[in-house]
């Protein structure tokens, strides 16, 4: 015959219990800490249309663009780190302009390194997108030309 354990009638010792909540709240804790950075969102939203900003891989890149009717191949032209000014002179505060338009901004990573993909679209542009941990957090249309301009994805 089968026993069931029962936990009902069960009596915990205080320290069992008090080690438990303990333990619980130093990992909601550290995950607060370490484990989440609160400026990376996981949806921004464009068009009011909500798009995800996972930038982790090349197909999340591929779907990234293809929300903002792009297509790009399966690699990166090049991929280089750059960090985000601490401050954001004219150049940067309308380049931020840009990213506003998708639901982005730059702001909150001033001083950050940032990974910066280029992508061949056509002969006259690339797309340039800028990754943080694994998000997509800005980027642009350029133009191919020597003196070309910068222009907002969306």
């Amino acid at each position: 015959m089968l026993t069931v354990l029962s936990l009902r009638n069960k009596k915990f010792p205080v320290r069992f219990l008090f080690l438990s909540v303990c333990g619980a709240v130093l990992g909601v804790i550290f995950v607060m800490m370490f484990g989440y950075d609160h400026r990376t969102k996981a949806y921004a939203e464009w068009n009011d249309k909500p798009y995800s900003t996972s930038a982790e891989n090349i197909r999340d890149m591929q779907k990234l663009a293809e929300n903002f009717g792009i297509s790009i191949g399966c690699q990166p032209d090049s991929a280089e780190t750059i960090r985000i000014p601490q401050e954001f002179n004219q150049l940067y505060n309308e380049y931020n302009a840009l990213q506003k338009n998708i639901g982005m901004n730059l702001e909150p990573y001033k001083g950050e390194e940032c990974t910066l993909y280029t992508f061949d679209v056509n002969d006259a542009l690339y797309l340039n997108l800028i990754v943080y941990d694994g998000h997509f957090i800005g980027g642009d249309l350029s133009e191919k030309d020597w003196n070309g301009q910068m222009k907002s994805i969306g």
